[in-house]
């Protein structure tokens, strides 16, 4: 018996290193294909970044490698759905952030919204003015017409913060784009009627739990407790939404089979 226990506290400790060191610098690279029906369709790729936090466990090197693994998939459009410091009050290297985020490529532009992170902590000081010296445009509550070429437009709007911001639920798509996307923080938030016509959302806020175990539903926080993690159908099927686990951690530094990621869209028109 005694051997028995020694040999399941190794197993715990081992598999506590790993949560606590290993897995929250893995980057994993998730691709999708959405509305693809024939060949030579044209298509744009969109990357999607949410939850980043940074904080000692997720630093402005790690931050960098994230750069780095962004452009090696060559995106047309960069978008960062929320929570881009974990606390901003006690976040000391806030000038270097910008000149990170700013070795993003990504011709078509680079966009961001607000998470309740980014307006709390102090964070509401900080954040519009760091994402703006990266070249990223921030949309709260507002939309941009995106030319994809010469034939194609592309409808981007972003929802602020609804928890701590005052989300206009009313965003409607453009009725006269190609296609239409919406970006918002925390996923229930897709359960309100602006999300109708819209091919799709993207959101993050869970985290994904941060711990993901067989059999038990993870815990998420607030407006993350219907839309968990991954794809939903939604709108009889009309439009696809997509929850982010996002890359850094909050509460607790930890990561256990949910490691950071990076979301991959191809988007055929």
């Amino acid at each position: 018996m005694k051997k028995k226990l020694m040999i399941i506290g190794i197993i715990f400790l081992l598999i506590a290193a790993y949560a606590l060191f290993i897995e929250g610098k893995m980057l994993k690279i998730y691709t999708y294909e959405l509305n693809k029906t024939e060949k030579n369709q044209p298509s744009f790729k969109v990357i999607q970044l949410s939850d980043i936090h940074l904080s000692d466990s997720f630093t402005l090197d790690d931050l960098a490698r994230l750069t780095v693994k962004v452009n090696e998939q060559k995106p047309d459009l960069v978008v960062f759905t929320g929570d881009l410091v974990d606390h901003f009050a006690s976040f000391d290297q806030l000038d270097e952030i910008a000149p990170i985020l700013a070795d993003i490529n990504a011709p078509l532009g680079r966009y961001a919204i607000w998470g309740n992170h980014d307006y709390g902590g102090g964070g509401v000081r900080y954040y519009e003015q760091i994402m703006n010296d990266a070249g990223f445009t921030l949309l709260q509550n507002s939309g941009e017409l995106i030319s994809l070429n010469d034939q194609h437009t592309l409808w981007l709007a972003g929802l602020d913060d609804g928890l701590l911001g005052d989300p206009d639920l009313s965003l409607i798509p453009a009725a006269d784009a190609d296609y239409n996307i919406l970006l918002l923080h925390e996923p229930d938030l897709a359960d309100t009627g602006s999300t109708k016509g819209y091919q799709l959302l993207l959101s993050g806020h869970s985290h994904g739990g941060q711990i993901s175990l067989p059999f038990f539903i993870p815990f998420t926080p607030p407006l993350a407790r219907h839309y968990k993690r991954g794809f939903y159908d939604m709108n009889d099927q009309t439009t696809k939404h997509y929850v982010n686990a996002g890359i850094g951690t909050t509460k607790l530094p930890i990561r256990f089979m949910n490691p950071p990621q990076i979301a991959v869209f191809t988007i055929y028109l």
